[in-house]
């Protein structure tokens, strides 16, 4: 059976079509496929039917360190990935936990992740307390931390842990929500870095929260945990965290 691609204009008139072929023998004997072709696609933007293309748009694939990623050129010569971001886990707490999310199969194949996450407090006692991150499972004084929490300024070195939000555990129902990104997550040359912005709900009141951390490893990281440094600070039911790989 002969397999391949068709491009069609505007007009559902097909314009190129390539039959399946093969890649895994220089003389073409190996099996035929259709995962992939040689090149790239072109595709005209027309400014009126029956008209020249004004500009044109070229796709093509290309290998990123053994990655191989999708990008577009335009007119002008600006190259853009067309990856974007890929969920990689999404996490629904299922009842009340101080622990919102354990991320422990993280694959190595993005530049940075980025985890956002929202939900509420449930029962608890403790006004106020972090949302903390912690990479690998490590436990240790290996976080450095300055976060800006209301306008307040911090700074904690050494942590046991990196912040990354607060939450209002002394009320039911207070809102929490944030998002922060692991930049070079996969790599050993520099330490982990974290830059975060989050909000929480405090009385009457919407709190405005920023924080930076550095984790003081050079170790590839594969696990990220999210949790509340106090179990009366407890996270309802329904609470969600999704990590994002790009």
């Amino acid at each position: 059976m002969s397999r391949g691609w068709t491009i069609y204009n505007s007009q559902g008139i097909p314009l190129v079509t390539s039959k399946a072929h093969d890649h895994t023998a220089a003389d073409g004997s190996g099996p035929a496929t259709n995962d992939e072709h040689d090149g790239f696609s072109e595709y005209d933007e027309i400014a009126a039917p029956g008209a020249p293309a004004a500009n044109k748009l070229r796709v093509y694939a290309a290998d990123d360190s053994g990655v191989t990623r999708p990008y577009a050129v335009d007119s002008d010569g600006l190259v853009t990935e067309m990856a974007g971001y890929t969920l990689i886990e999404a996490i629904t707490l299922g009842g009340i936990n101080q622990t919102l999310a354990d991320f422990t199969s993280i694959p190595a194949k993005f530049r940075n992740l980025r985890l956002v996450y929202f939900g509420a407090s449930a029962a608890g006692s403790t006004t106020y307390q972090n949302i903390c991150v912690r990479f690998n499972n490590d436990s240790g004084a290996n976080y450095n931390v300055q976060f800006s929490d209301d306008g307040t300024q911090t700074q904690l070195i050494p942590r046991n842990e990196g912040f990354v939000g607060r939450i209002n555990g002394a009320t039911v129902g207070h809102e929490v929500w944030g998002s922060f990104d692991v930049l070079g997550y996969a790599g050993t040359s520099f330490h982990g870095f974290v830059t975060c912005h989050a909000g929480y709900f405090r009385l009457i009141d919407i709190v405005d929260y920023h924080s930076v951390n550095m984790w003081l490893d050079y170790t590839a990281i594969n696990r990220v945990t999210v949790f509340s440094d106090a179990a009366t600070a407890l996270f309802a039911a329904g609470s969600v965290a999704y990590l994002y790989g790009y």
